[in-house]
């Protein structure tokens, strides 16, 4: 439901850019795990809480974790 504005149930801002570099690495599970667990580029912020205020350290936590992940 994060991926979801609330109020209307649109796709939140970014949620399709985040998507997109993490889904070539990770499978339905993994990208449900990474979002829920605790992420050292988010200082241990697990990025589903950080989404919502800090949507620039998301996606930089997923293009480094994407590159981890495949190079």
């Amino acid at each position: 439901m994060f991926q979801f504005d609330r109020s209307d149930m649109s796709l939140r801002d970014g949620a399709a850019r985040w998507f997109a570099k993490l889904r070539a690495a990770f499978d339905d599970w993994d990208l449900a795990s990474w979002f829920a667990q605790p992420n050292s580029w988010l200082h241990g912020a697990a990025p589903v809480d950080a989404i919502g205020h800090d949507l620039s350290a998301v996606l930089q936590a997923a293009r480094a974790d994407r590159f981890i992940a495949i190079g």
